[in-house]
């Protein structure tokens, strides 16, 4: 009987252990075009802005201890690939894109990334950025390289976009909104109820061990044996 009471609680808070560590994760950012260096056609002015939208499980954030024998302190990828419910949505006026406009989705691009592509990047727990190439219809690149900003002096929060073709500048500079933006841990209703359930079977079987009463320790209830 005390080895299923055993195992009935390791069951139990392997639950909470795994519901605990499961939480979605929804982070939410905004930024602004500050230069275009050609006209293109969609018509990007300077000042339009761009928002994005993400949503991964915890359990996609990985530790990035260092990256080409450079040690950034605190950074974090979070493969949308990954995650069941992953999510990912850049607008741009009527344009979109979102996490399967990167072209080497789900690819750690020839062993480069620790974790496949496309990532939302936490720095010491906030957003950063992205490491995402976006393509979107007509050609319309979105492109936010947080590695390159990370370990290779890149302007933090830059984000470029223009034409696919690696021989065309880009037609604009944008910057995210790095103190504005949110990364927020929102664990779901079932979380909650599942954990109060595991906590609540343990007290269950506390008390059924105690007969269903709760003896307090005291010197009154030390029956002493001569």
């Amino acid at each position: 009987m005390t080895r299923l009471r055993v195992l009935f609680i390791v069951v139990v808070l392997g639950l909470i252990t795994k519901v605990a560590s499961a939480i979605p994760v929804k982070v939410s950012a905004t930024g602004s075009v500050i230069q275009v260096l050609t006209p293109d056609a969609f018509g990007t002015s300077v000042g339009d802005e761009f928002a994005l939208e993400a949503r991964f499980d915890s359990s996609a954030l990985v530790d990035i201890d260092s990256m080409f024998g450079i040690s950034v302190p605190g950074v974090e990828f979070a493969s949308l690939a990954t995650s069941p419910d992953a999510s990912l949505l850049i607008t741009l006026g009527s344009r979109s894109w979102d996490a399967r406009s990167e072209p080497f989705f789900g690819s750690d691009f020839f062993g480069l990334f620790p974790t496949p592509l496309p990532h939302v990047v936490l720095l010491d727990g906030a957003f950063f950025g992205l490491n995402f190439f976006g393509i979107g219809p007509s050609d319309d690149v979105f492109l936010s390289d947080s590695t390159g900003q990370l370990y290779f002096g890149s302007t933090p929060g830059e984000v470029l976009g223009g034409n696919s073709d690696p021989g065309s500048p880009p037609f604009w500079v944008g910057m995210w909104n790095l103190a504005n933006a949110t990364v927020v841990f929102v664990p779901e209703p079932g979380t909650y109820f599942l954990t109060l359930l595991g906590l609540a079977a343990i007290n269950w079987n506390r008390r059924r061990r105690s007969g269903g009463r709760n003896i307090p320790v005291s010197s009154t209830n030390v029956v002493r044996r001569s």
